[in-house]
C-alpha cells in the first residue's frame, strides 16, 4: 500500500494496513521523521519510486499547487498492471484522461474514485461507463460518528477561539492545507 498524505485520514489507513500485514510506503512533502506505521517513507518528488510496487495506492492529500495533475502519464505508467489507485482526495490530484485511457488499455487493474472534476457526473460521462472504476458519490469521509464527530470539534473549536487559544484543524493558507 502506497499512501499520498500522512495526515489525519492517510495515518489512519496506514495504521489499519499495517495492522493488517500490509508493507505501507508513505509519499509526503518533506522531510520530516519516520513514523512507527510506516515501512517506508518517500518524498513527493520521488513518487514514482513508490507507486512502482505497490498493489494499491491511496490519495489521501490536497490539493496544491505540486499535487496538482499529479497523477498522470508517467506514473500511470510505473504503476504494476495489477495495481489499483483509490482517490478518497481531490478530483485535481488525477489527469482524467490520463485515468480513462490507463483504465482502456488495462495498464492497471482499476481504480476507485470518490471525486471528480465534473459532479455530478453526466448520464454519459466516460467513467459511468469504465469497467474496471468504482465510482464512489462523494460520501467518503461520512460515517454513522461524522456529526457527532463534527459537533465535538466545533464545540472544542468554539471554546479554545472564546479562550485566546489556537483551534483544532485550522488551515494555513502558506501550505494551502
Amino acid at each position: 500500500m502506497t499512501i499520498f498524505g500522512i495526515g489525519g485520514i492517510g495515518t489512519e489507513l496506514a495504521i489499519r494496513c499495517k495492522d493488517l500485514g500490509m508493507k505501507v510506503t508513505g509519499v509526503v512533502p518533506s522531510v520530516r521523521g519516520k513514523p512507527g506505521f510506516l515501512d517506508k517513507q518517500i518524498l513527493f518528488e520521488n513518487r514514482i519510486e513508490a507507486i512502482n510496487d505497490a498493489d494499491f495506492i491511496v490519495l489521501s492529500c490536497p490539493n496544491t499547487p505540486q499535487t496538482a495533475n499529479m497523477i498522470g502519464a508517467a506514473e500511470f505508467a510505473a504503476m504494476k498492471k495489477t495495481a489499483y489507485l483509490i482517490n478518497v482526495a481531490r478530483a485535481e490530484l488525477i489527469d482524467e484522461t490520463e485515468l480513462l485511457g490507463a483504465l482502456d488499455a488495462d495498464k492497471i487493474a482499476g481504480a476507485a474514485s470518490d471525486v471528480f472534476l465534473e459532479e455530478p457526473l453526466s448520464p454519459n460521462s466516460p467513467f459511468l461507463k469504465a469497467k474496471n472504476l468504482t465510482v464512489l458519490p462523494h460520501i467518503s469521509g461520512i460515517s454513522g460518528k461524522y456529526w457527532m464527530r463534527d459537533l465535538v470539534r466545533f464545540s472544542q473549536n468554539l471554546r479554545r477561539y472564546l479562550d485566546g487559544e489556537p483551534i483544532i484543524g485550522e488551515l494555513d493558507f502558506n501550505r494551502g492545507y
